[in-house]
């Protein structure tokens, strides 16, 4: 048995007098979308607080991971993934240089045995340079489901206006309130972790709302797909 450790970073922004309310920021940046919880007004001064706040959630130590698939195995099958998209895929609003590539790097980057979930981490940024939003790879059914035990996702559910992550619902028994900015995740700052989730998430041409749409609904899950699922 391990102890899963999230070390939060929030923003807290206090309304100091009766209220006594912690409330999100308002400014948005890309995403034409208001925060689920509504600011609080009052006379009275706001404080703004940075704390950071370290989760425990017990945890088996999961074989989401699963086997490890052959070097061998895994340059095949990413021979059938560019024979399908040079073959079946029409490309449409693909830089195909820039897919291209990418693909070359992935290759160069396999050099050892590597798990499902690694391969899928190397494999998602290729798919989702099509820019296709009919496009986009899978987990395994068995993989995707280890992925959404309880345990093992992260347990905030947040919203996304343009570049910063508010806290929406919090299931665990901690001081965190909703409307809280989450600035970071185990040391991940959130401006990073959100280039690397819309790198991972399929859209047509350059169009955020598909994305952002995604992150809002799914975050957990492309959180644990995409950056980490146990510590």
């Amino acid at each position: 048995m391990k102890v899963k450790q999230w070390i939060i970073s929030l923003c807290i922004i206090l309304l100091v007098g009766i209220f006594g309310t912690a409330c999100a920021r308002t400014d948005s940046g890309d995403i034409d979308s208001e925060p689920t919880q509504a600011v609080v007004e009052s006379n009275e001064t706001a404080t703004e607080s940075t704390e950071t706040v370290s989760v425990s959630n017990p945890s088996e130590d999961s074989e989401i991971t699963g086997p490890l698939i052959s070097k061998a195995q895994l340059l095949e099958d990413l021979d059938q993934l560019v024979a399908i998209i040079e073959n079946n895929h029409p490309k449409l609003y693909t830089d195909i240089s820039a897919l291209e590539s990418m693909i070359e790097t992935s290759r160069l980057l396999i050099d050892k045995d590597m798990t499902e979930l690694e391969f899928f981490r190397l494999l998602s940024p290729i798919v989702t340079k099509l820019d296709c939003g009919h496009t986009s790879l899978m987990l395994s059914p068995d993989t995707g489901d280890r992925l959404m035990d309880s345990e093992i996702m992260f347990p905030l559910y947040i919203h996304w206006i343009g570049t910063q992550a508010f806290v929406t619902q919090n299931p665990i028994d901690v001081s965190i309130p909703i409307g809280a900015e989450l600035l970071s995740i185990n040391g991940k700052p959130m401006t990073a972790i959100r280039e690397l989730l819309l790198a991972n998430i399929s859209a047509d041409g350059s169009n955020l709302t598909r994305k952002v749409h995604f992150m809002n609904n799914n975050f957990n899950y492309f959180y644990a797909a995409n950056v980490e699922a146990v510590s």
